[in-house]
């Protein structure tokens, strides 16, 4: 029986024994419950009506304010585009013309000293021209300030076209045109480039002309005139972001295009991510609205629940003037009956019916009642016997799932992992890969989401990792793979897959790690806690997402610790996180550095932490300590 059915029938068998309980003033005491009856009637037929009313009507509206927010972020991005779209118009006049085709084999001053002088700048609005030859070399470039109309030098960030232009550059026997984003340190640069042609479009192409546009704040308010929206563009790496910004770059990196999330209660925003040439998260965009569409809900929602109110107050005013007179007197005895079976607590008694009308018949739907009560007893019973028997054999399965020790012996490598769902199962896990010639591989994991679907996903992704671990040992490639391999699988589902992989070779002393969403490993070293920098998208995310590779020299006493973000996001009572900087205190203080007592410790500050609140989600922690004998160095 479950704890909701088991409530359920404590509660009825305490109304039942107050109702066994004979008043004195019987027909006063049955006009008082009828009063109840009809008043907690209402109130729940209420009740039951404000349920879908808020389900249909307000969140109706919600979904409008919500639609309403993303066409309006959309616009703004199709703004953006237009934008490029402009700029690359003008990269193509000046690339598909004869004179830039002959400049670049020529190098002639005259085309320069006639055609970019400052006005042509300010004329076309932009801050910068390059002008590459086919091996990607400047030929001319030259950068130009707006607003103060004078010439700059190069921005910092695109002295090395190859490496910063790269997604722009491999046009040059084609005539299309590329347009994107350029994140630099003086800010966000809107990029059109073009391979340089004949005033025909003929080739072959003998390099490429790029144009940029600073999205500087005088271009940003130009946009947001022209939408006629609140638009705040801020970069996505800004580690000065307000909290709400904070926020969405999390949620926009995992889970979705365009997010909407209201500010207050007049005040509602839009956010978006907006991408680099790389690839790279750049922008976010928020454009804030006011929330009419809401408040024109609440005001329909509450005209509707007073009518509802008066109508109910109506219909129980004439129920009561009815079951007075026709129905008390005859309820009055058989509620005496039931009363008595209710003090007993006896579902095998009957009611026996009298006459031949609506109560007679309600005497006999109480005695059926009551043969379904005491049938349905006994089955809920069994059937809570069974599910508790499903939901321990399901937890058992998965725990046998995860590596109970490495396959390599502890004086080579010592680990201590330990994985607590926040259910029965849970999405996370971790997994031991063993090489040869003194090479581990060591992943941690975390499927967005919980129960049965997220462990099913875990044990696929686990399974899989295992599977081409041995055949691409490079974490970065391996990683890749497995996103081509389970993204659509993932997607089709509607989910994630966090993961860290990482490779440690003891004969060189060497940690190579990649990351695909998971919190980053921590290495602690000389009784310091310092975060190794490894970042990417969860698997399933993007399908041609790549994965950096990191490098680190491993020294002796070393301790590396992985955990997943259960861990981070744990929850105090007063719903305050646990967070970094708590992990950080907790590594620094523990007065151990062996992989078990360092998992026991801070789990221990953990749970102290979360004290009697609920588990939120999956925790998992591996700690980890080589055993190198002397300082390595790379080979």
């Amino acid at each position: 029986m479950q704890p909701q059915e088991r409530a359920d029938d404590r509660a009825l068998t305490t109304t039942m024994n107050t109702a066994g309980k004979r008043p004195r003033h019987r027909r006063s005491t049955l006009r008082l419950k009828t009063l109840m009856i009809v008043s907690v009637t209402i109130v729940g037929l209420l009740f039951i009506l404000a349920i879908p009313l808020r389900i249909v009507l307000l969140d109706s509206f919600i979904q409008l304010e919500e639609q309403s927010v993303q066409t309006n972020v959309e616009r703004v991005v199709s703004a953006l585009s237009e934008d490029l779209e402009r700029l690359g118009d003008v990269a193509t006049d000046y690339a598909a013309w004869d004179d830039t085709y002959a400049f670049v084999e020529d190098s002639n001053p005259d085309y320069i000293e006639a055609n970019m002088v400052d006005e042509t700048f300010i004329n076309i609005r932009v801050n910068l021209l390059m002008i590459l030859d086919s091996s990607d070399e400047i030929v001319f470039a030259k950068a130009f300030d707006l607003n103060q109309e004078q010439e700059t030098p190069l921005p910092e960030g695109l002295h090395n076209p190859k490496v910063d232009l790269a997604p722009l550059l491999d046009q040059h026997n084609g005539n299309g045109r590329k347009t994107g984003l350029v994140l630099l340190p003086g800010g966000p640069l809107l990029v059109a480039a073009h391979p340089i042609l004949t005033s025909d479009k003929m080739g072959p192409s003998r390099g490429t002309l790029l144009f940029g546009r600073y999205l500087d704040d005088p271009v940003i308010a130009r946009i947001a005139e022209r939408t006629r929206l609140s638009l705040d563009l801020r970069r996505a790496d800004d580690p000065q972001l307000s909290a709400d910004l904070q926020e969405a770059r999390r949620t926009l990196w995992r889970e979705s295009d365009i997010l909407v999330q209201p500010l207050s209660a007049e005040t509602v925003a839009g956010y978006t991510l907006l991408e680099d040439i790389h690839k790279n998260p750049a922008l976010l965009v928020r454009v804030e609205m006011p929330r009419r569409i809401y408040t024109q809900g609440k005001t329909t929602i509450f005209y509707f629940v007073v009518s509802l109110i008066a109508a109910g107050l109506i219909f129980g005013g004439a129920v009561m003037l009815l079951l007075e007179r026709v129905v008390l007197s005859r309820l009055a005895r058989l509620s005496s009956r039931v009363s008595e079976i209710g003090a007993q607590s006896d579902f095998a008694a009957r009611v026996p019916p009298a006459g031949n009308d609506e109560l007679s018949d309600l005497a006999k739907a109480i005695n059926g009642m009551l043969d379904a009560l005491e049938e349905a007893e006994h089955k809920i019973e069994q059937q809570a016997n069974h599910l508790r028997h499903g939901m321990e054999l399901a937890r058992d399965i998965q725990i046998g799932l995860l590596p109970q020790r490495p396959p390599w012996s502890e004086d080579k490598l010592i680990v201590a992992a330990r994985s607590l769902p926040a259910s029965e199962v849970g999405g996370d896990f971790y997994t031991f890969v063993a090489f040869r010639e003194n090479r581990m591989g060591i992943a941690i994991g975390d499927i967005s989401g919980k129960g049965f679907g997220a462990a099913l996903m875990m044990a696929l992704v686990s399974s899989t990792l295992e599977a081409q671990a041995r055949e691409v040992p490079q974490p970065g490639r391996l990683l890749s793979m497995l996103n081509r391999r389970l993204g659509l699988r993932l997607q089709t589902n509607r989910m994630n897959a966090a993961v860290l992989y990482m490779l440690i070779d003891l004969d060189r002393g060497m940690l190579h790690v990649a990351n695909a969403g998971m919190i980053a490993p921590l290495l602690i070293r000389n009784g310091q806690v310092q975060m190794i920098d490894v970042q990417g998208l969860p698997l399933g995310t993007l399908h041609d997402a790549q994965y950096p590779e990191i490098t680190v020299d491993l020294r002796p006493r070393d301790v590396l610790m992985l955990v997943s973000d259960g861990v981070v996001e744990a929850h105090s009572p007063d719903r305050e996180i646990f967070g970094f900087e708590r992990l950080e205190q907790a590594l620094r203080g523990a007065a151990t550095t062996r992989p078990q007592q360092l998992i026991d410790h801070l789990l221990a500050e953990v749970t102290g932490f979360i004290a009697d609140a609920e588990q939120a989600d999956d925790m998992t922690l591996i700690a980890l300590r080589p055993n190198l004998t002397a300082p390595q160095s790379r080979t």
